[in-house]
């Protein structure tokens, strides 16, 4: 038993042995209306009245009182998780300026836990839509772009988590209607190109980057665009796209570095969708066709031989972008056609939420290939906003957990 008020606020604390009742330390801040949780060896009180509500939290270790973590909000008269544990403690209703709802919970363990998160990065050197990337944050590459009422950059740039640097211009075949899709690593890239914009369209040109310069890959023997890529240079996939006046495709590309040969093709024909994994091991999700006007939350895996459907992504989206692997993957952005901030984690089975953007967006750079822990995601198409396009750079941080202790011990 701890504080409240006789003639006046105490801070006393009784101890109950089952036959008597002892005097305990006195808590550091004397109160009324608090509550409290846990043992006579391992006890928490928190909020409560003095002249004012209190947000102050107090632990006790069975001998005396010191002070822990306060309460968001300051309170008094609310419940408290009597017969639970200090180390997880619930706070819950009260007054405040007025009755609340609000619940609280109280944490304590050996471990610090930092949640995951999306964080702002560099930006990137030009507010651009349909710009292609590789390779994991702290060695990645942006490819392309298109600035708003420009054409594109025809240009990609380095980064190393911190700068966008080693400009470098496209291969002669990337043409006057830029990049579609990429993959690979910073100083090893195959990508896409969309050679005219036409009419007539031609969407079969390819480019190879070598860490300093592009030059012109072998053509694709398939003419389409806003398809999906996933793993390397020299062994990558291509699948998915669309082209005109044809529409939607299903097909799957092999590359071996030098030749694209037609692998067995995705199950449901959509362009706008995101890659990720490796040319054996590759995920392709959500996407778009027309006509009718659809967007798709499909998931297919791809073993190396045929594509296998998996559990939906949890929202439809097209033009969002996925990193990671066939096991562990993230998909972010996109639009439903409105523009989301949303992100989803994949575990190999199904799809649950993960942190949002700060920024919504489609169409924008992201490594396909970056394991899940250097996810990054750079440019885009930025609705609502003047010029449309935006050039912020956002990285993702997964959860992290650390000990909060110097020393551990066995008794």
């Amino acid at each position: 038993v701890f504080g409240g008020q006789t003639t006046a606020k105490v801070g006393n604390t009784e101890v109950y042995d089952g036959s008597n009742w002892t005097a305990g330390g006195t808590m550091n801040t004397a109160r009324e209306g608090l509550a409290g949780s846990g043992s006579n060896t391992l006890g928490l009180c928190f909020g409560g009245y003095t002249t004012t509500n209190l947000a102050n939290a107090e632990e006790y270790n069975g001998t005396s009182w010191s002070e822990g973590p306060d309460l968001s909000t300051a309170r008094r008269f609310m419940g408290g998780s009597v017969g639970g544990t200090a180390p997880a403690s619930l706070a819950f209703g009260g007054f405040a300026s007025n009755d609340t709802a609000v619940t609280e919970e109280f944490n304590n363990s050996a471990n610090i836990i930092t949640v995951a998160a999306w964080s702002s990065g560099t930006n990137f050197p030009t507010s651009s839509s349909a710009v292609a990337g590789a390779g994991p944050r702290d060695a990645a590459i942006g490819i392309g772009g298109y600035p708003e009422g420009s054409p594109p950059t025809g240009k990609s740039f380095e980064y190393d988590g911190t700068s966008w640097s080693a400009e470098a211009t496209l291969n002669p075949n990337t043409g006057t209607a830029g990049v579609s899709s990429a993959t690979g690593t910073q100083t090893a890239v195959i990508n896409a190109q969309n050679t005219s914009g036409g009419p007539p369209y031609q969407y079969i040109a390819a480019g190879e980057y070598d860490g300093s310069s592009w030059s012109n890959a072998t053509n694709r023997p398939s003419d389409n665009y806003s398809q999906a890529m996933s793993g390397t240079q020299t062994a990558g996939l291509l699948f998915g796209g669309t082209s005109s006046p044809t529409g939607t495709m299903n097909i799957t590309l092999s590359y071996d570095g030098t030749n694209w040969t037609a692998e067995e093709a995705l199950n449901q024909g959509r362009s706008e969708l995101a890659g990720s994994g490796t040319a054996t091991a590759a995920l392709g999700t959500g996407g778009y066709s027309n006509p009718p006007a659809t967007v798709f939350a499909n998931t297919e895996e791809y073993g190396g031989e045929s594509w296998t459907a998996s559990n939906a992504l949890l929202t439809a989206l097209r033009n969002g972008r996925s990193s990671g692997t066939q096991t562990d993957a993230i998909f972010m952005g996109g639009g439903t056609p409105t523009y989301t901030t949303a992100s989803f984690k994949y575990d190999g089975t199904s799809w649950s939420t993960a942190p949002s953007l700060a920024t919504a967006r489609n169409n924008f750079a992201a490594g396909g290939t970056s394991p899940v822990a250097a996810a990054w995601g750079s440019g885009g198409y930025y609705p609502g906003s003047s010029p449309n396009r935006t050039n912020t750079t956002e990285h993702f941080n997964v959860q992290t957990t650390a000990l909060n202790v110097k020393t551990l011990t066995q008794s």
